[in-house]
């Protein structure tokens, strides 16, 4: 990872700063992509995703907005045999919260869990499921 800085770590709003990305996997896939075939960039998408994923799951942090606009990507010079020359990375981590403090109800409506409808959401069941 290409950590910059941080701030806010003392008011409860922490803020990471990376170097910038090539953009998202939302923008690769409507741009196209002639290095790679899709089922190479979606297979190595999924597993950096789940990998991902599994992190934050151990921590006890859900992310609560899984979806295309938020896995960014970069260029690999040397991608590893049948994988897209890509590396992604999860981003947008401002409705993210600890497992224990998800009381509310956050998330992009197209990319939810069907649980987590309004109409079915019953606070406090919010766990790492949601963003698989």
């Amino acid at each position: 990872m290409d950590y910059i800085a941080s701030q806010g770590w003392d008011t409860g709003e922490a803020e990471l700063f990376m170097g910038l990305k090539d953009g998202s996997l939302e923008s690769l896939v409507l741009r196209g992509c002639s290095s790679a075939t899709p089922d190479q960039i979606a297979t190595t998408m999924l597993k950096h995703m789940l990998q991902a994923l599994d992190f934050l799951s151990v921590r006890g942090i859900v992310h609560r907005d899984v979806k295309p606009g938020n896995i960014l990507y970069q260029h690999q010079a040397k991608p590893g045999p049948d994988h897209a020359p890509y590396n992604f990375l999860l981003g947008d981590f401002g409705v993210s919260n600890r497992q224990v403090l998800t009381k509310t109800f956050a998330s992009s409506p197209l990319y939810m869990a069907p649980e987590m409808r309004k109409e079915v959401f019953v606070m406090g069941e919010q766990t790492h499921k949601a963003d698989i």
